[in-house]
């Protein structure tokens, strides 16, 4: 049996709260994105989205915070950050 319906991917990253977190973030969100051939727009978007969303948890995380997890998830056309 076949099905037209493209497959689901997720991935996760555990990253450590240091400065250079939201540019290992960026990388880390890019070639992902890459390999699943995700359309440059969307790669550009979600490499930005990535960076601030790490740059705040580092900025904010007052020393409380070791660790920041980013999960990305592609299904049914849909990109989830």
């Amino acid at each position: 049996m076949t099905t037209d319906q493209p497959v689901a991917l997720r991935a996760g990253f555990d990253l450590r709260v240091t400065p250079s977190a939201p540019s290992v973030a960026r990388r880390l969100v890019a070639e992902l994105l890459r390999a699943w051939e995700i359309v440059m727009d969307v790669l550009a978007d979600a490499t930005l989205l990535v960076s601030e969303l790490v740059s705040n948890a580092v900025e904010h995380a007052g020393g409380e915070l070791t660790r920041v997890e980013l999960t990305l998830a592609r299904a049914d056309g849909v990109l989830r950050v």
